[in-house]
Order: structure tokens, then C-alpha cells, then sequence
């Protein structure tokens, strides 16, 4: 199991998959889409054959609404969104072929996702929503500073200045963030 950073949506196209969100269950199937919030705990995994398409929308892509998506809470299963089905067909399709201009539409397609997810999907009453652990919140985010450095040299100077923090401070906060 893993969190991160970022809302990952995973449509499934053909077969089934089980995931496990924190203490949830959840079987999808086709035509239906999982929707992990952002620094929870997850783990997806096959049932014989299985298509999905997955992927993770962060704030750095909608910078434009007006507040970071990753600090909404969304409902975990969307079934019977045939609006959101045609934007991951469209997706894969664009991402599989890609035809002149494909960036732009896969793009297109995952604004409409996220509007689609702002406008119905978000659970608005405060007792649904749950508060992230700002511990883990900076555990997350080192993880994936690394994984988008991982081919450079590592030292935690550089890790502690892109996340705010002393290497000090950030030393001590990932250690208990992580046990």
C-alpha cells in the first residue's frame, strides 16, 4: 500500500479490480471509477484480466480553481457517470494514438474530470471529510520530491529547501511521519 500527493482516479474497462482505501473495500468494474483522495492510504490489485486507465490530477495542473483540489474531499466510487467514461475513453484513446495536438486533448479531457468531480462529487458536510496528518502531509511530499529526482544526486539540503523546512526539522518530521 502507498499514499501521495495528488486525487487518483482509476476507470476500469474491462475485467475487475478490488482496492482497499484505508479501512474501505471496494470491487469496480466497467464502467465505474475509484477515486482515491489525496495522502490516503490505498492498494488496487486485479482480478484475472483487467484494462484500467489511472490518473493523478494535482494542484499543479488546476492551479486555476479557486482552491487546491487535493484540499476537497470526493465521494471513493462514481458508477453510471457516463460523462466522465467518455473523457477516460477519450483519454486513452488520445494517450495510445497520439495524434498531432494529443497533450492538449488529454488535457481537455482531464479538466473535464475535474469538473466533473468539483461539481458532483464532493462531499460537502465537514463530518464526511477527514484532516490529513500535516506530518504526513511533508512525508508524502519528500517522497515524491524524490521520485521526481531520483536520477540526481540525493542530499536532504536540497529536499528541506524545495519543502520550507531546516534538514534538521525535516529529518525529524519524516522519521515520525513514517515510524
Amino acid at each position: 500500500s502507498h499514499r501521495h500527493q495528488g486525487i487518483e482516479l482509476i476507470y476500469v474497462m474491462e475485467g475487475e479490480m478490488r482496492a482497499r482505501i484505508e479501512q474501505s473495500e471496494w470491487t469496480v468494474r466497467p464502467g465505474e471509477c475509484l477515486l482515491i483522495n489525496s495522502y490516503r492510504e490505498h492498494i488496487a490489485y486485479a482480478v484475472g484480466r483487467l484494462l484500467y486507465f489511472c490518473i493523478v490530477i494535482n494542484d499543479e495542473f488546476t492551479e486555476f480553481f479557486h482552491k487546491p483540489l487535493q484540499s476537497e474531499q470526493f465521494q471513493s466510487f462514481i458508477a453510471n457517470d457516463e460523462g466522465i467514461g467518455q473523457a477516460f475513453r477519450i483519454l486513452a484513446y488520445e494517450y495510445q494514438n497520439r495524434d498531432p495536438f494529443f497533450q492538449q486533448r488529454c488535457r481537455a479531457q482531464i479538466w473535464e474530470i475535474a469538473v466533473r468531480l468539483m461539481r458532483n462529487y464532493r462531499l460537502s458536510k465537514p463530518d464526511q471529510r477527514q484532516e490529513i496528518d500535516p506530518l504526513l502531509m511533508v512525508a508524502c511530499r519528500v517522497v515524491s520530491w524524490l521520485q521526481a529526482n531520483f536520477r540526481h544526486p540525493v542530499r536532504i539540503d536540497d529536499i528541506a529547501s524545495f519543502i520550507g523546512l531546516s534538514p534538521s526539522r525535516l529529518s525529524h518530521i519524516f522519521k515520525e511521519a513514517t515510524e
